[in-house]
């Protein structure tokens, strides 16, 4: 079990880890966060998303419960701060 996981989330401790050293040694320059992350919005996650979801069923893709609660949780973290601020203005 404690193998798995380890084979698991090594991959992703060392891209975070390759990530931090090009940052401190400046492999890619100053403006490559803005860079980075257009592409990773524009392009690797949409195709990431489109790739897992070609491989899975419809009714997996569309379960009710687990939309609601997301939906349910999406609101709650939402509304609770705006009705926690002095006032509730955004």
């Amino acid at each position: 079990m404690f193998e798995r996981a380890v084979l698991i989330l090594l991959p992703i401790f060392v891209i975070i880890g390759a990530g931090y050293v090009s940052g401190r040694l400046c492999v890619l320059g100053d403006d490559s966060a803005k860079i980075l992350n257009r592409f990773v919005t524009h392009i690797s996650l949409p195709v990431l998303l489109f790739g897992a979801l070609a491989n899975e069923s419809l009714d997996r893709i569309f379960d009710l419960p687990f939309i609601a609660s997301l939906g349910v949780a999406s609101l709650i973290c939402f509304l609770l701060p705006w009705a926690l601020m002095p006032g509730g203005k955004i």
